[in-house]
């Protein structure tokens, strides 16, 4: 996800990047609630702030599934180095 997010060079393809996180990610209550509110930074003009703000959420992430999540994120990387 990091290295997806960190790839994204325009407002395009972090879109793409996001979308493809929020549905891997299965149901989300608050997104589906706010995603109004959310739209705006993904397809606006600050599209770089939406990119950070994602990274950030990812780095600080302590929910459940996180091992998970950083095992995959190992594997991805290990697999680009190869």
């Amino acid at each position: 996800m990091r290295t997806g997010l960190m790839r994204a060079k325009n407002s395009e393809t972090l879109r793409a990047e996001l979308s493809d996180l929020f549905a891997r990610g299965g149901s989300n209550k608050t997104l589906r609630q706010h995603w109004k509110y959310l739209l705006p930074l993904f397809s606006g003009a600050d599209w770089q702030r939406a990119r950070d703000l994602a990274l950030f959420a990812l780095a600080s992430y302590a929910g459940k599934g996180v091992e998970q999540i950083e095992t995959q994120a190992n594997n991805a990387e290990n697999e680009e180095e190869a």
